[in-house]
């Protein structure tokens, strides 16, 4: 993996608690993301089942009810994911020129992120 080049915090993400669906568009192709690792206003990281090369422009679309935001990106990188059987671990760069539609997206996500969770309970 690259060195991490972030200019926002990481969040962790918690997708087994996750009500919405993210999908990934790549080439015209719809890809479902099966887990999110980590999200921050700048990007995210995710798994995908297919191997994305670097550069590659992507859309991110989330789901939960009333609730559809999309945001463009770029690959950084992707790798193997040693935890996995042949799925890949990819780091999405958030185009910063829709960072209003990216912190849209960090918003609808913020209940599940691990800083938000049990806050004044």
């Amino acid at each position: 993996m690259v060195a991490d080049r972030r200019q926002e915090e990481r969040k962790e993400f918690h997708m087994s608690e996750c009500e919405g669906t993210f999908t990934l568009e790549v080439d015209d192709e719809l890809f479902e993301i099966e887990n999110v690792f980590d999200i921050s206003l700048s990007g995210m990281g995710v798994e995908t089942q297919c191997y994305l090369d670097p550069g590659k422009a992507v859309t991110i679309t989330y789901e939960e009810d009333d609730c559809d935001v999309s945001v463009t990106g770029t690959v950084t990188w992707c790798e193997d994911d040693p935890e996995s059987h042949g799925d890949y671990r990819v780091g999405i760069l958030f185009d910063y020129s829709y960072r209003d539609k990216n912190s849209l997206l960090f918003m609808a996500v913020r209940k599940y992120l691990d800083t938000f969770d049990t806050v004044g309970s």
